[in-house]
């Protein structure tokens, strides 16, 4: 079941048969989330991130490049599960991606991946010391 829910989630049916109809093709972390609960399937976050990150060398070494930078980086918030970076302006933080990775994926997708994949992950607007 966890199988069709992906290939369907990926194609954009997210309202068919026992899931929803085919509609919006919005495919984020959340929707993957909903359906399962809807369905009384708990899942891992890597299990959720299989079923909508396509099915790409690109977008799985972004995933990882992001997941490791993320991680080395940020700073873990002791009382909650986000972790905050440094301010950065948005294409710095692309251009450090490019410059480190193998596959040059688009500003675009590099913002889809951390918004869908990463939600927990926030710029700092300022530090508090």
């Amino acid at each position: 079941m966890l199988q069709s829910l992906s290939t369907e989630l990926k194609d954009g049916v997210l309202k068919k048969s026992r899931v929803m109809t085919r509609g919006t093709s919005s495919k984020t972390f959340h929707d993957a989330l909903e359906i399962l609960k809807r369905h009384g399937i708990d899942s891992t976050r890597q299990n959720i991130v299989s079923m909508i990150l396509p099915n790409t060398e690109g977008s799985i070494e972004m995933y990882y490049w992001m997941e490791e930078y993320f991680n080395l980086v940020g700073d873990h918030m002791p009382n909650s599960n986000e972790i905050h970076l440094e301010t950065m302006p948005f294409k710095d933080l692309h251009k450090v991606y490019l410059d480190e990775s193998f596959h040059k994926l688009s500003a675009v997708h590099f913002r889809w991946v951390w918004t869908n994949m990463f939600h927990h992950v926030k710029v700092r607007e300022f530090k508090q010391v």
